[in-house]
């Protein structure tokens, strides 16, 4: 991979003119006076570690002067990375607060619709219930009856008359029958009280109240629909630097050389931050998208 002094950033600037005239880093610490360690993260642009802007801009001036390099772009180069490091913080960490407060909002609204359906069952049980048709007194009251009528009836002696005729003159006696115990009284009307016909009404009219109370069962809810995947591609025409966030989760840095690839998989979004806008060429979902922006132009995507 080829390098372009022009396109790089401070930290690969340095590094680059340093490595061209083969002076270690070792030596750069004793004309400097600057640790190995913070000349390390100068090189690696590691931002978050380094000290305040107003240290790190001596330590790029001597930086420079001891490779022979161009301090005044090496500065340049700097603050227009701080920017955009700044710049891409604040966005991460609008992101976690907008993704806080969508997810208390979901949670309220989920513990509304559990309520709701909680309800909607309880009152679908409460229709459901038939009213009960209470039958044992009418069978207590049947077996009282078939009990009366199982007792034998008295017959009271005629009381003492005159002598006794003889037997061509004797009077006639009318004889009371008994009814079987097992044949049931008979009502005024003449029709015989038939408790076995009661209970098989009552059960007819419990069942057909039963029936005229169902009610089609509720619809189970559908299925949630599984949620889209966004293949995003990136291919590296240019010397460059790319942070991305994927799906709201911790962010991702890369330095990348023309020839470069990168590929990644989320179902919710990507935020770019790219240090050259004619850096890198993008495909979502094998879509070629354009990237906004000149050569050499920080910009921030977001996708899709």
């Amino acid at each position: 991979m080829t390098s372009n002094n022009e396109t790089l950033t401070f930290g690969r600037y340095l590094r680059t003119v340093r490595s061209n005239k083969g002076i270690p880093l070792e030596e750069v610490s004793r004309e400097t006076k600057i640790g190995v360690e913070t000349l390390l993260l100068i090189e690696r642009e590691d931002l978050a570690r380094l000290p305040a802007e107003v240290f790190i801009k001596g330590f790029l001036r001597a930086y420079a002067k001891t490779v022979g390099a161009d301090a005044d772009l090496a500065i340049k180069r700097y603050g227009d990375s701080l920017r955009a490091f700044h710049t891409a913080a604040r966005f991460e960490a609008d992101l976690i607060r907008s993704d806080r407060s969508f997810g208390h909002r979901f949670l309220a609204v989920m513990g509304l619709l559990c309520v709701i359906m909680v309800l909607s069952v309880w009152i679908l049980s409460i229709g459901q219930r038939s009213p009960e048709i209470v039958t044992e007194p009418a069978e207590q009251q049947t077996a009282a009856e078939a009990a009366v009528a199982s007792e034998p009836v008295a017959v009271e002696a005629p009381e003492a008359g005159p002598p006794a005729a003889s037997e061509d003159e004797a009077p006639a006696v009318e004889s009371v029958e008994t009814p079987p115990a097992d044949s049931p009284p008979e009502d005024p009307g003449g029709r015989p009280d038939r408790p076995e016909k009661a209970a098989e009404d009552t059960t007819v009219i419990a069942a057909e109240t039963s029936q005229g109370t169902d009610e089609p069962a509720a619809a189970p809810p559908e299925a949630a629909p599984a949620a889209a995947k966004w293949l995003l591609k990136i291919q590296t025409v240019e010397d460059t630097w790319l942070k991305i966030i994927v799906d709201n989760q911790s962010a991702q840095e890369f330095s990348l050389h023309p020839g470069d690839h990168l590929a990644f998989e989320g179902s919710k979004g990507y935020n770019l931050l790219i240090g050259n806008a004619t850096g890198i060429k993008v495909t979502l979902n094998d879509r070629s998208l354009a990237v906004p922006g000149k050569s050499g132009q920080v910009v921030n995507l977001h996708l899709p």
